[in-house]
């Protein structure tokens, strides 16, 4: 049962972790092309994530190398500063850009869930509800 209520929370976050990664991603993209003022709405959606880091981590652990991981204090730390400075370093393009690839797995991590979920009910290993 508490592995039911759990993947059920699970799914709700979920929603909620695509539409902040969604909007972060396009508006993340639009401090790289140029538009730094939007890098503090970047950094407050930054903030929203950390609230469901635990989620984030959940479904990031079987997709990260050894030393990477997800650093939303930085990732947000540097849009505040590039909407501050109004300009960006090669060094904070980077960051951004590993940044969001690595959400980026974490979300296709949550989307094929139920694939891993439906499969293992296939070859009879669980019963995942």
């Amino acid at each position: 049962i508490v592995d039911i209520l759990e993947k059920d929370k699970s799914k709700k976050i979920g929603v909620g972790f695509l539409s902040l990664f969604e909007s972060l991603k396009f508006h993340g993209d639009n401090v790289l092309s140029g538009q730094y003022a939007v890098g503090e709405y970047c950094h407050s959606v930054c903030l929203s994530l950390v609230k469901i880091k635990t989620f984030i981590d959940r479904y990031s652990v079987n997709i990260l190398n050894h030393g990477n991981e997800i650093k939303l204090f930085d990732l947000g730390d540097t849009f505040r500063d590039i909407a501050k400075n109004l300009s960006i370093s090669n060094s904070d393009r980077e960051l951004i850009k590993e940044q969001l690839s690595y959400l980026e797995d974490v979300k296709h991590s949550f989307l094929i869930a139920d694939d891993i979920d439906d499969l293992a009910v296939e070859m009879k290993a669980y019963e995942p509800y």
